[in-house]
């Protein structure tokens, strides 16, 4: 019997095909696995269905040479592994990455459901084993990037702005410290009238530091220190008239007001303290320069606080003062008690030191400002002082050696201020090579001074440096 010319004898029956097949593929044979492409074994016959290709019908016999070129594109219908399966954001995110790129031609190829790459594939005679399984694996998808919605994405490294690991300080390098405390809320104490009185004239002075020890970080926020104060002949002057129904109060030129004034919040915490305070009018002459390392607006504090105590009447003694005047700055206290002392703790343990030397120096103050706070966060992390110099200048105040003293004149704040202001270390210079036996930074900065070796000499240097764009002063110690 035959159909279309060609007789139907001629395709073996199924069950022969099948045995041929069990025989020719040898379990034994590593490179001949069932169902593996390449090779002769591993053809599938045409009419036989493989467990790697779909299932498929056997259709009507066709010609020779049709059956031999089906039978050479069988095993291109062989679909190749799916990728695996995404799930969550990032399928989404694929998917919306693909449809982006997507372009009319690739649309078209899949919906006929084949791809150029695979037409290639079926044309291609079928090679050995070896090569079909290196051509096979080049043909495995290349691992695809993680995407950046992920959620088992490796989490990535941390922000260094953000969250930072601490790293050892390096020499020279500015220790970063933690702000003084903020100042305390201003009470607002209730003001009775009062009658106008004798104005009273004071002298707010200025100090500077022979020397400054920073011994450490506190945990108030603030540093334990060493320094020796001196008040000095340079003083603003303060002018208190009792009157009026409140607070007057007025600064001086280029001083804060009201509430950013020492001297505004003394009067305050006065009145707070005595259950209420009487009409008065404070009026200040600034001669010192603000935020020079000169204490202007904690000695203007000290002296307003001394002063209302005794208009008011209300006999507190120094302990009390000084109590308050600390909620105020470090240094009031050292203002309520003039004339020269050890200061420890924060600066309000305080020791008189005996002195037999009235010194005459030359104060030389920059147009720049340096706040405290600033100073003492960028103190050096390594510093270079050899020793403490606080009792080698007991010494030399005590015995009266001027130029004991001048060899020992320390400031731990200094080295920061000058990397900050090098004009700092240019005034330095040319007090030194003007004839000044000691030069040294007073207290958080910027202002320098210098000590002569008697009033004539002082008077010389100030010449010297008056005509440059800084402000010079001629003064002398007090007490």
């Amino acid at each position: 019997m035959s159909r279309g010319g060609i007789g139907v004898d001629r395709v073996p029956p199924i069950r022969n095909r099948v045995a041929t097949r069990r025989a020719t593929v040898t379990p034994s044979d590593p490179t001949c696995r069932r169902g593996e492409r390449g090779g002769d074994a591993a053809r599938p016959r045409p009419g036989v269905t493989s467990r790697s290709a779909s299932p498929t019908r056997t259709k009507s016999p066709k010609s020779p040479s049709t059956r031999s070129k089906s039978a050479k594109k069988k095993p291109a219908q062989k679909k190749p592994a799916k990728p695996a399966r995404k799930t969550g954001a990032t399928a989404a995110k694929t998917e919306k990455k693909t449809r982006g790129k997507t372009s009319p031609k690739t649309t078209a190829k899949a919906v006929s459901g084949r791809s150029s790459a695979t037409d290639k594939a079926a044309d291609k005679k079928p090679t050995s084993k070896g090569s079909a399984a290196k051509k096979t694996s080049a043909k495995k998808p290349a691992p695809k990037k993680p995407s950046k919605t992920t959620t088992a994405a490796a989490p990535a490294p941390p922000n260094p702005e953000v969250s930072r690991a601490p790293v050892p300080a390096a020499k020279g390098k500015r220790r970063r410290t933690p702000a003084a405390p903020a100042a305390r809320p201003l009470p607002t104490p209730s003001w009775e009238p009062a009658e106008k009185g004798p104005k009273v004239v004071l002298e707010s002075p200025a100090k500077i530091n022979l020397n400054l020890e920073v011994l450490g970080q506190r945990g108030d926020g603030y540093h334990s220190i060493r320094s020796i104060l001196v008040p000095i002949s340079l003083h603003d002057t303060i002018t208190i008239a009792p009157g009026g129904r409140k607070l007057s109060f007025h600064g001086g030129q280029g001083a804060p007001k009201d509430e950013g004034n020492l001297a505004y919040r003394a009067a305050v915490a006065l009145a707070d303290h005595a259950g209420g305070g009487r009409g008065v009018e404070i009026r200040i002459v600034k001669r010192i320069p603000i935020a020079a390392g000169l204490g202007g607006g904690s000695s203007n504090a000290a002296t307003v606080l001394a002063a209302l105590n005794e208009l008011w009447g209300l006999g507190l003694d120094g302990p009390a003062l000084e109590k308050i005047g600390l909620t105020l700055g470090s240094d009031v206290p050292f203002f309520l008690r003039r004339g020269m002392n050890v200061a420890t703790g924060r600066g309000e343990v305080l020791e008189a030191v005996p002195n037999r030397l009235r010194l005459e120096i030359v104060l030389v103050n920059p147009p720049v400002k340096v706040s405290s706070e600033w100073a003492y966060a960028n103190v050096p992390e390594e510093l270079t002082r050899s020793g403490s110099s606080t009792s080698m200048i007991k010494v030399a105040l005590a015995s009266g050696r001027v130029e004991l003293l001048g060899r020992h004149l320390s400031n731990d704040l200094e080295p920061g201020v000058r990397a900050r202001h090098p004009v700092v270390g240019q005034i330095a210079k040319k007090l030194e090579s003007a004839g000044a036996l000691g030069v040294l930074m007073s207290g958080s900065g910027p202002t320098v001074f210098g000590i002569a070796a008697d009033a004539e000499s002082a008077d010389r240097i100030a010449e010297k440096l008056s005509g440059d764009k800084w402000k010079v002063f001629r003064a002398h110690t007090l007490g």
